[in-house]
Parts: C-alpha cells; structure tokens; sequence
C-alpha cells in the first residue's frame, strides 16, 4: 500500500471483536462486540456494518490489517481467515500485526517512554504476555500463568485493543518503509510440551498467520483421550 488509502483492521484475538474503517483525511469508523464464544457470528456482520456506516464500497477498500495473536485457536483464525478472504477477492495486500503491538501502541500515546507488559487471557487459568519499551517488542510474546508474568517494576498492562491503533501500528510501520518478512509459520523456539514461547521476528508488518503459542484446546483434550 502506497499512499492515502481505505484500511480496514480485523481483530479476534481476544474476547472483543473489533472491527475498524480508516478512511484518509476523515474519521475512523468503528465496530465492537464483546464476546468470548461468537466470534464467527459477529466478525462478518462488523465488517458489513462498518463498510455501510462508511459509505464505501468494499472494492474501494486500499489494503487490510489483522491482529494475528496471540490468542485462543478458534476465535483468533476468524479474524485472520476474514483478512485473508476479502484480501483475495479484491486482490489487496493483507497484512498480520502482533495483537499486542497494537495495545503497547495504544498506551504509549500517551505515556511513550514507560516499560510496559501486555497481557491477554489465553483461558486455561493463563496467560499471553510480551514486554515493551514504549511500542518497541523486547521480548517473543509467551503464554504461562499469571503469576509467572516476569515484570520485574514493569507497568503490567491489560486493557482491550482498540482496532484504530492496529491499523496506525502498520501506518507507521509502512510508513518507515519496512519490508514484510516471509515466514510460513512461526515455529516455537523452546516449547515445554506445547510450544509456550514462539520465535517472533522484530518486524511489525508480519504475515496474516496466527499466533497461537499452543495447540488448540480440541486437539489437546483429544489427545489426552
């Protein structure tokens, strides 16, 4: 994407479908549904409803971003498996941001040289967690529990993501002209079992692949059977 052009931001990597519009030189347009178990059911109708509520036509749609993760295996790929479909049909680039990069984003608008910790809920009494220094990612995202969160005097950080902030996060990203990596997967780098800690490149503009850190949770209870 080069220049002034209609964004649209998927994000399903948490409990809060958010869908976001960014159109240049006008406000951004909006969508949010908290709840953890319909992602499928809302994701599309988000979309329509931010498309409308613009005024655009979808083929007038530049590129899209979408929050690859890290985060729970079903309600994640709705958001990604969205980007990609519409990408496809319209022939547009499609771009996959770290979840967490946008949220760090988000924070350091306002308080731009404070270490912060992001985390988000990955269920099975855990969670997904990276560390920052102002929107730089410090460290690979993990998954542990709660507890074992290594903070050390760092502001620990849990708040929804809004979708503006994940399409300003690859604004910002194209805007310094970084190249997009080419990676198939992102392999784990010292999984204990399942895979708790992910080899994650420094590039913010990363592919429309997810994030997961773990099997999911069918495949696991399968196995255990």
């Amino acid at each position: 994407m080069k220049g002034p052009t209609n964004i649209l931001a998927i994000d399903t990597s948490t409990n809060r479908i958010a869908v976001a519009l960014l159109q240049f030189g006008k406000p951004p347009v909006v969508a949010i549904k908290d709840d953890g178990l319909r992602h499928a059911e809302y994701a599309a109708d988000l979309i329509k409803q931010v498309i409308k509520d613009s005024g655009l036509m979808m083929q007038e749609l530049g590129g899209i971003v979408c929050g690859i993760g890290p985060g729970p295996f079903t309600g994640l790929r709705v958001g990604i498996v969205s980007a990609q479909s519409i990408g496809y049909a319209l022939n547009i680039p499609v771009f996959g941001i770290c979840s967490h990069d946008a949220i760090a984003f988000e924070y350091a608008q306002q308080y731009p040289n404070e270490d912060v910790t992001v985390i988000t809920d990955a269920r099975r009494k855990e969670v997904y967690w990276t560390r920052y220094q102002g929107i730089k990612r410090i460290t690979t995202p993990f998954v542990s529990k709660l507890e074992e969160v290594s903070n050390k005097g760092i502001k620990i950080l849990h708040q929804p993501l809004c979708p503006v902030s994940l399409a300003n996060v690859a604004i910002e990203a194209m805007n310094r002209t970084e190249k997009r990596v080419e990676i198939k997967s992102f392999a784990t780098d010292s999984a204990q079992g399942d895979g708790a800690v992910v080899a994650l490149p420094n590039q913010v503009l990363l592919p429309p692949i997810p994030l997961y850190l773990r099997k999911p949770d069918a495949l696991t209870l399968a196995e255990r059977a």
